[in-house]
């Protein structure tokens, strides 16, 4: 699996003063980011890229790190995704996710690294579990920026 990013200035006379674009091209189960639609200029929700809090001092590596933060801090208060608006079973999902599997009628490709890991995991419990998943999922996981 491959966690495919696309980033764009729509308008290069506006740039650093406007955000870039950013859109997540994978399908991803989490509550801020939504299921990739061609039609949607950005499919992600983080305060950073929005019109209002950006500033010139930002650049693309800013961009990079918010998307990357929302991995480690999913915003339950600021939710884009419908699918992933409670985080009452949302670790138990998103490792249904990782494995592959259908959530809430919606498939996801299985991620290898996740898998592989979970598998040594089954077989040596020597770390925690849950501190565990999110750096294998990065860790096992290209990532492609457009610019």
């Amino acid at each position: 699996m491959f966690l495919i990013l696309q980033i764009w200035v729509e308008d290069i006379s506006r740039w650093p003063q406007d955000p870039p674009v950013v859109r997540c091209l994978t399908n991803i189960y989490h509550p801020n980011i939504d299921q990739f639609d061609e039609t949607d200029s950005s499919n992600i929700c983080v305060n950073v890229l929005d019109l209002c809090t950006w500033t010139s001092h930002c650049d693309l590596e800013t961009c990079i790190q918010a998307v990357l933060f929302l991995f480690y801090e999913p915003n339950f208060d600021d939710v884009l995704s419908l699918v992933c608006c409670s985080d009452e079973n949302f670790q138990e999902l998103v490792q249904e996710s990782l494995r592959g599997g259908v959530v809430d009628g919606i498939p996801y490709q299985p991620n290898e690294g996740w898998m592989k890991r979970k598998l040594f995991k089954e077989k040596s419990d020597q770390e925690n579990e849950t501190a565990s998943w999110l750096y294998w999922l990065f860790d096992n996981t290209c990532c492609f920026f457009w610019l």
